[in-house]
């Protein structure tokens, strides 16, 4: 079979019939007619009216009520659980069909591995589909979510589609389904929780593909750096993290020490407008020798080096910490063990123009602004982004 027939197929499909089509083994695939480029993605991918995003308000609050711990001692909140992942799976399916329209010119083996990891998904789909129907919840009982679609549609290269799928949302899925076969196990679950397991080991080899795809679009580049180069907001590292952290899996799946102790530490708002903090302790001196810096300079610039971490007691984990010395790693993470909620940490070159926060900082919504010290040059690095505050600084 085709890819592009089979990508077609799964895109544009509207019934779970076409979401589950294609060969039985990975060796039934060609790759001889690629094909044109998709021009642009569709504003939605085919589904059957049950499966439509526009439901998705109709009965949030049922959902969310169900994934409340007491409900899944109920066969049917541990079902209406499993219809959020099968959602995922579909949404992923579509996201990579959606890939191999985008980028038939990518190497045939990058495409390969997207259709070995396709042909698992439907297997994942199916294996939902049917232990809901066991559960007393069919596949379009409650809305489904598209955020997965929404933030990948306009994937613009095969690198940003390894950071955005591989190592966000099939990195994340690491840390649920470890979650979620704990607990259904605890629930006296087994099957639902053996489910669970498949989906973790074949997630492993998922996020694998991007490990080592991205390292060789980025060849020679630190895997990290690649990484947050890749993402484009409101996907940050945030989202490539669980309710629990699987170092392990994520050890099997070839990620590097320094990726697993960066993603540890990370933090970023998901969804509310970040307050914007800036450390400049050189407040006083400013106000005093009419510097046009907020920064410290000379001798004195130990200062920031060693209070760097001041303003992370002070911001929430939704808020932006801007310094010109970035806390260390390992500094970092004993804070962390220690049960203190990381803000994300974002740092400046005090010897570049202000403006450099427009390119730090893309689109992003902001809160309001909280400086060490409200001199005129701390607000001139806040103006340079007055138009994303809702609350001007």
């Amino acid at each position: 079979m085709e890819l592009r027939n089979y990508a077609e197929t799964i895109l544009f499909g509207t019934t779970i019939d076409d979401k589950l089509a294609g060969p039985s083994a990975a060796s039934s695939f060609t790759d001889d007619q690629p094909g044109e480029a998709l021009a642009g993605p569709p504003e939605v991918p085919g589904r059957p009216p049950q499966l439509g995003f526009d439901r998705r308000q109709e009965h949030a609050a049922q959902f969310e009520s169900a994934r409340r711990p007491a409900k899944l001692n109920e066969p049917l909140g541990r079902g209406l659980v499993l219809h959020y992942f099968a959602n995922h799976e579909l949404l992923a399916l579509e996201v990579m069909a959606l890939a191999l329209l985008r980028f038939p010119d990518a190497p045939k083996s990058f495409r390969a591995g997207i259709a070995r990891t396709m042909l698992e998904e439907q297997e994942h789909l199916r294996l939902y589909i049917a232990r809901m129907k066991q559960l007393g919840v069919a596949f379009g009982d409650l809305p489904v979510n598209s955020f997965f679609w929404r933030t990948m549609k306009d994937i613009s290269s095969p690198a940003e589609y390894s950071a955005a799928m591989s190592l966000t949302f099939e990195q994340a899925n690491l840390d649920f389904a470890l979650h979620y076969e704990r607990i259904f196990r605890e629930l006296g679950d087994p099957e639902t929780a053996d489910l669970m397991r498949r989906i973790h080991d074949d997630e492993v080899r998922h996020v694998e593909h991007g490990v080592k795809w991205l390292g060789r679009f980025e060849a020679g580049k630190d895997l990290w750096t690649s990484y947050l180069d890749h993402l484009q907001f409101p996907l940050t590292p945030s989202r490539a993290k669980g309710p629990v952290f699987d170092e392990e899996g994520r050890k099997r799946a070839g990620l590097n020490e320094d990726f697993i102790s960066e993603l540890k530490v990370f933090s970023s708002s998901k969804g509310r407008p970040a307050d914007l903090w800036l450390f400049n302790p050189g407040c006083e001196r400013e106000i005093a020798t009419r510097s046009k810096s907020p920064f410290l300079s000379g001798p004195a610039s130990h200062v920031e080096s060693d209070l760097a971490g001041l303003l992370v007691f002070l911001a929430t984990p939704d808020d932006i910490v801007l310094t010109s010395v970035r806390p260390g790693r390992h500094f970092l993470a004993s804070l962390k063990s220690a049960g203190i909620a990381l803000p994300e940490i974002m740092s400046i070159d005090p010897a570049k123009p202000a403006t450099q926060l427009k390119n730090a900082l893309g689109q992003r919504k902001l809160g309001s602004f909280k400086p060490w010290g409200q001199t005129p040059a701390a607000l001139a690095w806040a103006h340079t982004v007055e138009d994303q505050f809702t609350r001007m600084p």
